[in-house]
């Protein structure tokens, strides 16, 4: 269900962008810390199963790519990580459970809809793992 409404919530955001409508106003939740400071906590906390690993190097992959919602509630207390699209069918929750557990006691600025705090999700795109090579954050909206 998260997963549904952090999608639903993403394309009808993404809709009023297109349509350069001003239908709703809206701010996705913030790291009081800062983007660079969130991607050093998602980019040392990411893993791979041990699973997701053996298949990469029986089918000679060398890197997978992801993109996840940090869900935020309107109190700005962290609620979940969904990935929302995966390069590997492997590449899923379980290999954020150790950012799951970081993030749980971190308290964010809560996102609004229409002035009113919400539930928003911070889309983190392009995040990468290689085998033997350091992860990598590119963009967090």
């Amino acid at each position: 269900m998260r997963k549904v409404s952090a999608i639903v919530l993403f394309i009808l955001l993404s809709v009023t962008h297109i349509c350069g409508q001003d239908l709703i106003k809206y701010q996705v939740a913030q790291y009081p810390e800062g983007k660079k400071e969130l991607a050093k906590i998602v980019g040392k906390n990411m893993r791979l199963s041990k699973k997701l690993f053996e298949t990469m190097v029986k089918d000679g992959i060398s890197e997978v790519t992801v993109v996840i919602g940090i869900i935020i509630d309107s109190k700005g207390k962290f609620v979940a990580v969904d990935v929302l699209l995966a390069s590997h069918p492997l590449m899923d929750e379980k290999s954020f459970t150790r950012l799951e557990k970081a993030l749980k006691d971190k308290t964010f600025i809560p996102g609004t809809i229409n002035g009113e705090p919400a539930a928003t999700s911070i889309i983190i795109d392009d995040l990468m793992a290689r085998i033997g090579a350091p992860r990598t954050l590119h963009t967090i909206h």
